[in-house]
């Protein structure tokens, strides 16, 4: 399973966090984490967060900082790329 979303300073954003609450014990074991996020901060600890929400370390994990803040035109870009390659 692979779980994109947005990451603020704050951390994952809230529909994410609970849908990882509600659906983790339903999930395979497998699990990925796509970030997106604007800052230049270190982002894995975001991840733990959310591998504390999972209960398990996820998988993987990949990490896109976006320049143009425009999150749905650059995700539909990487996307692209990712299924390009399939």
């Amino acid at each position: 399973m692979i779980i994109g979303m947005p990451v603020w300073v704050e951390g994952p954003c809230a529909i994410v966090r609970a849908f990882i609450k509600k659906y983790r014990d339903k999930m395979r074991s497998e699990v990925y984490f796509v970030c997106t996020h604007m800052g230049k901060n270190d982002y894995m600890s975001k991840i733990k967060a959310m591998d504390s929400l999972l209960g398990r370390a996820s998988s993987g994990q990949f990490s896109v900082r976006t320049k143009q803040n425009d999150y749905i035109k650059e995700s539909a870009g990487i996307a692209a790329t990712i299924m390009s390659g399939m």
